[in-house]
């Protein structure tokens, strides 16, 4: 049996109190797990994001990504009651930027509704033809794409966003990033999707993390949940 691997964190950034601002970041943690960077942590007094040095096959896949995030988290969310047996209904907001953060292509207002038992969400069947292969286009010139996802469960909103950079466009960088709203816990399935499949490290976090161990997941997901916790107080 592996041993656990555990989550450290160390302090890069933590405003004065009475100095917080709506949507500024009020505290920054570096996360590693045995010695390995997982990435960063940054709290608003609204929301959090978690930040990693991502790995794609290809950037033209960025929806995969960003739909895997967005299924395993409203799938978590509906286990813990937070969405309603009536389901839910969401708006994607797609944004393709240059290195400049420069909008060169957008894919505003795509609205779709979802039943309860259904977690997968292609986003590729929500285009029109010609609008996927403008999409296609943008997508191989961008430098970062955003997908902000506006959910609304039995009457109350939550915000979520998945974005990612293009190695291949400007810099090397393949940051990754999720933000989720202060009041959800992020999904341990999420969690581990990042760890072991969308990581420059997850070859090394797959020997060091039995992601299909609670207790192994937990190691890490725990006191990553109580550093949020614990900053909002």
């Amino acid at each position: 049996m592996r041993a656990y691997a555990t989550l450290t964190t160390s302090e890069l950034y933590a405003r004065r109190e009475g100095d917080n601002h709506d949507g500024e970041v009020i505290a920054a943690h570096n996360l590693t797990i045995e010695n390995i960077n997982l990435g960063q942590l940054y709290l608003t007094s609204e929301d959090y994001t978690i930040a990693w040095p991502g790995n794609h096959e290809n950037f033209r896949f960025a929806n995969d990504d960003a739909y895997s995030f967005i299924s395993e988290q409203l799938k978590s969310e509906k286990q813990q009651g937070l969405i309603s047996s009536n389901g839910y209904d969401t708006t994607v907001r797609l944004r393709m930027l240059t290195e400049e953060a420069k909008v060169i292509g957008q894919v505003p207002d795509l609205t779709f509704s979802a039943a309860p038992s259904i977690h997968e969400l292609n986003f590729y069947e929500r285009f029109e033809k010609d609008e996927y292969e403008q999409v296609e286009i943008h997508l191989s010139k961008a430098a970062e794409a955003r997908y902000d996802f506006d959910c609304c469960f039995d009457g109350f909103a939550a915000q979520y966003a998945f974005s990612t950079e293009n190695p291949e466009v400007g810099s090397n960088h393949r940051e990754m990033a999720v933000r989720l709203p202060r009041e959800h816990r992020l999904a341990k399935g999420t969690l581990a999707w990042i760890l072991c499949d969308r990581h420059t490290s997850s070859q090394q976090f797959n020997r060091k993390v039995d992601i299909h161990h609670l207790d192994s997941l937990d190691k890490i997901y725990e006191p990553l949940m109580e550093l949020t916790e614990r900053i909002w107080g």
